[in-house]
């Protein structure tokens, strides 16, 4: 059983996954201020298949704006390691990250 507390309203999607298991989503499931919500349960299937890489592409924004935003490190932190994503002189980054959490 989970708890997950402070949500806003509204439908939400929820994703469950864990390596070697092919995910699972339940929802949209909608939330409503001062309401408890009980979902199924919900069982993951084994898998041999290989999970894809992700793309994630996002941008610096500074306020006030910075003259060269290339100097800015953003850095994914995996349970494997931390991955450093170069910013390009407009703030740009995009890499290629393994399957997983980061934070």
């Amino acid at each position: 059983a989970y708890l997950f507390g402070d949500l806003p309203e509204g439908d939400v999607t929820l994703m469950f996954f864990r390596d070697g298991y092919a995910p699972a989503l339940v929802g949209p499931v909608g939330l409503r201020s001062g309401e408890s919500l009980s979902l199924r349960d919900v069982v993951l299937q084994k898998t041999d298949a290989a999970a894809p890489a992700v793309r994630v592409d996002g941008a610096v924004v500074t306020n006030p704006p910075v003259a060269d935003p290339s100097a800015i490190s953003v850095t994914a932190k995996g349970a494997t390691g931390d991955t450093t994503l170069p910013v390009d002189v407009s703030g740009r980054f995009s890499a290629e990250l393994a399957p997983g959490l980061y934070t």
